[in-house]
């Protein structure tokens, strides 16, 4: 909308410096002058709204990460009413295992549900998916696609997410285009096959010293021991069985957002 207004004052003073040729040619270089201007200001107007965008599709406190084996027989629909009923501002759809055309249905059916409320929305993995389906980012593993180059195919304008777990890989992400990154698994878990060694809480703390970015942590948090990541400065708490697999799937995510919110008073930075 914002390309198109631009492009619209630019048609405008256009029209108006070709009528003041007969009408008053005073007023056809001021015209011209104004009409210039705005090309020159239209890629750093643009860039400026992006960011801004980005920004507010990234403060949020809970993030849930959907995963149907751990949610007891509810789908994915049941499961992202209730969490965001409790609280929380992003989803993400993850299913490795899934068939692609019934992961990029259910990924429709999460981005209408997600827009309804004003969720922020991630597939994981999946760019492709996550640009037909207009998701608001994708997330990416240290052996999936690459952040550079998916920051090349989608544009400024998508979240991409990379999971990390040192230094060095949260600068890398950073550095290639990254819009978060994740750090984690902060503690043991056993959500995921094969994933790597807890890198525990004082990670935080070494990443937020020299990455000023925004973050997300994930990996075995709880209600429990969510204060302990707080504490390290984390302001976006990624879970999924805390939520997905609780009894009561609202309450569940209602005392993360509590917690996150007694914590931090003012909108993520």
């Amino acid at each position: 909308m914002a390309r198109t207004n631009i492009h619209r004052a630019q048609e405008s003073l256009r029209v108006l410096e070709e009528a003041a040729r007969s009408a008053d040619p005073s007023l056809v270089n001021r015209l011209a002058s104004l009409r210039y201007r705005c090309y020159d200001h239209e890629p750093a107007t643009l860039a400026a709204l992006e960011r801004w965008s980005i920004a507010k599709k990234l403060d949020f406190g809970l993030y849930v990460v959907l995963g149907q084996e751990f949610a007891r027989g509810r789908d994915f629909l049941e499961v992202t009413e209730k969490a965001i009923a409790g609280g929380a501002g992003a989803i993400q759809l993850r299913a490795k295992d899934m068939p692609v055309r019934e992961f990029l249905d259910w990924a429709f059916r999460l981005r209408e549900l997600t827009k309804q409320h004003g969720v922020t929305f991630i597939i994981n993995d999946r760019l492709d998916v996550a640009l037909a389906v207009g998701a608001d980012g994708v997330h990416l593993g240290q052996d999936d696609f690459p952040v550079r180059e998916a920051r090349r195919i989608a544009g400024p304008q998508l979240i991409i997410g990379a999971s990390t777990h040192s230094v060095e890989e949260a600068r890398r992400a950073v550095d290639d285009g990254a819009s978060y990154f994740n750090i984690g698994p902060i503690f043991p878990t056993g959500t995921k096959k094969g994933v790597a060694a807890p890198v525990g809480p004082d990670l935080i703390t070494q990443v937020t010293a020299v990455v000023n970015h925004p973050f997300t942590v994930m990996g075995g948090i709880k209600a429990d021991n969510v204060d302990e990541v707080l504490r390290r400065g984390a302001r976006r708490i990624a879970v999924v069985t805390a939520v997905v697999a609780a009894d009561d799937i609202t309450a569940a995510a209602r005392a993360f957002t509590d917690k996150i919110q007694k914590r931090f008073s003012q909108p993520a930075q």
